[in-house]
Formats: structure tokens, sequence, C-alpha cells
């Protein structure tokens, strides 16, 4: 069983990156037919299967050559990875399943183009609330909200008064807080220092100090430490 939950993962990892680059590109989802964004040419079922297609094609396309990000790869690795924890240490793992799905495509959207879909965010608002019912009592909800109104009240006021944090960022960090409850504050720590880090090393690799940095991909990590590492 555990095999098949980290193929599902995997799988999910593909469709979650397929999303993230179809945004990038302004296309829809669900046309055209999976294609190579160098060349164009659709690409055949075998060409698609996650994880084995990038190996045996070894990170090039197969019908130009292109070479195939291995950051691909190892999304779809890792998906399979959290979704084989949720399933094996959650008892609800469906609500976290879905949630995971919505919050990494955010994250891939905002590593590729610094914004996302306000659909997807409605969304995964959706599969918090599922989380949420299936999974706190209304003691647990009850205290956990004052933590998501600070948050959001807080992060609303700093990307006012900077303009260095988009709304959207407000809204995920209050999303996260209301699951984590009294936990939000090492969770908004573990944010900021691995944010700081990675903004240091941009300047230090001679990065222009304006340039803009994605905040998403530091909140999921971060998530995940509170959430499935349990730290």
């Amino acid at each position: 069983m555990e095999i098949i939950i980290f193929i599902i993962g995997a799988c999910i990892g593909s469709f979650i990156l397929l999303v993230a680059e179809r945004y990038a590109h302004s296309e829809s989802i669900i046309k055209p037919n999976s294609h190579c964004f160098s060349c164009h040419k659709e690409l055949k079922w075998f060409d698609k299967i996650p994880l084995v297609s990038y190996l045996v094609l070894q990170g090039k396309s197969r019908c130009c050559q292109r070479k195939i990000p291995i950051f691909y790869f190892f999304i779809e690795i890792f998906t399979g990875v959290i979704y084989l924890y949720i399933f094996i240490f959650k008892i609800n793992f469906l609500p976290y399943f879905i949630f995971v799905m919505f919050f990494l495509i955010v994250v891939l959207q905002d590593l590729l183009t610094m914004t996302f879909d306000t659909k997807i965010l409605v969304l995964l608002f959706l599969s918090t609330l599922f989380i949420l019912i299936e999974d706190f009592s209304v003691f647990a909800i009850k205290e956990n909200l004052p933590f998501a109104l600070f948050t959001l009240v807080f992060f609303f006021c700093i990307s006012k008064l900077t303009k260095g944090m988009g709304n959207g960022d407000c809204y995920i960090f209050s999303l996260c807080s209301i699951l984590l409850g009294y936990r939000t504050t090492w969770f908004l720590c573990i944010t900021f220092i691995m944010a700081g880090i990675y903004a240091v090393l941009l300047l230090l690799s001679g990065k222009n100090k304006k340039t803009p940095i994605p905040m998403l991909p530091w909140i999921f990590i971060a998530f995940c430490m509170m959430e499935y590492i349990d730290i």
C-alpha cells in the first residue's frame, strides 16, 4: 500500500508541475495536450510517466533534446514522500492530501511567476476548512482562531506599510496559523529565518538587493517542519 501511495503522490506532483507551468505560460490546464515548452511538440504518453520518464530520457526532452530541469524530478519525489508520510501518520489523511496539493500549486506558481492563481487560493481555503471539520474539535478551532486573525491583521499592516509582501502571502500565513495554533510563533520565526538566509545568499551571489523573494516556498517548508516533522 505504501508503494501505491508514493506513486499517487508522484503523479500528483507531476500534475502540480503541469498546473504551475501552464499558469506561467498563460495556458489552460485542459488544452492543449501536454507538450514540450521549447518546441511545442505534443508529448507521447510514455514520456509523461512520473519519475520513470525523466530517468529513461536522462533529463532531456525526446523531441528537441531540451534539458528538463532536475527540479521537476525532485518535486515528484518530494510529493511522493510527503504523501506517504501523511498516509502513515495522519488518521484523516484525505483532507491533508488535498490541502498539500493546492498548497504546492500556489508555491510553484509563486516560484515561477511571483504571483499565483486566486482560484487556487480559494480551493486552498476550502481544503483548510475540510481539515478543520474532519480533524479538529470545536474547542481547538476556537483556540486557534485568534492566532489566525492576529496573523492576518499583522501581515496586512506590514504589507500596506512596506509594500514588500503580497496580500496572498497574508492569507496563506493566516490559513497555516489556524492549523498550527500556539505553534504559529515558531512557524513565523522559521519562515523568516529561512527567507532571510536566502536573501543574504542572493546578495552574496551578486543579485540586486531589489530582487523580489518568493515567500510561499519558505512558508510551505516551515509549515511542513511544524506540522509533519512536529518541531
